[in-house]
């Protein structure tokens, strides 16, 4: 039951300002927090009723619960937000990659009409 409520907290603490954000306004968390308002408003009224907050928090319960036993581990637990985390930053990335234009990934052949990293040796 501990571990329920840590991570129920857990999930709270990650997900309620992005949950109370006003609809459809960005706010300090910007437009993610948009999106997952969104997300769980699954009626479009503007509101996020607590069945609505608790169906979406249900669902991460679930996902997180790998040996499906209606009970988190810590190496659950661990093991999602370690996949969370990876998520995350692929994400981040992506908007940097749309935001700055693509970049060569390091070890990736620049594009021919680059100029050169070095001057070629004097002979």
């Amino acid at each position: 039951m501990k571990k329920l409520l840590l991570f129920s907290a857990a999930a709270l603490c990650m997900t309620a300002p992005e949950a109370f954000a006003e609809h459809g306004e960005e706010h300090k968390g910007g437009p993610k927090g948009a999106r997952m308002f969104e997300k769980m408003d699954t009626d479009k009224d503007g509101f996020v009723t607590k069945e609505e907050f608790m169906t979406e928090h249900e669902k991460h319960f679930t996902e997180t619960d790998a040996n499906a036993d209606g009970k988190l581990t810590q190496e659950e637990v661990k093991t999602k937000m370690e996949e969370l985390r990876a998520k995350w930053k692929a994400e981040k990335e992506a908007r940097k990659v749309e935001k700055d234009g693509e970049k060569p990934v390091e070890g990736e052949a620049a594009p021919e009409d680059a100029a050169p990293a070095e001057a070629p040796p004097a002979e």
